[in-house]
């Protein structure tokens, strides 16, 4: 019993820091350095990570990060 509710602890102490994550999003806009006109599908990547997301027609992007 003792074993049970052990386990039963150590399962809910789990999911507790798995909802403690917060996702913020990054918005931002590429230009060109040299004409300042805005870029169209570059991709934009989280350094380290895998990711990313890609400007749209107006240079823009949005990134979400999980903190």
């Amino acid at each position: 019993m003792k074993r049970l509710m052990l386990i039963s602890c150590m399962i809910l102490m789990c999911d507790v820091g798995a909802f403690a994550q917060s996702i913020q999003n990054v918005k931002g806009t590429v230009l060109d350095a040299s004409t300042q006109e805005p870029m169209i599908g570059v991709t934009v990547r989280e350094k380290g990570t895998t990711n990313g997301a890609v400007t749209d027609i107006n240079g823009n992007f949005t990134l979400n990060l999980i903190m």
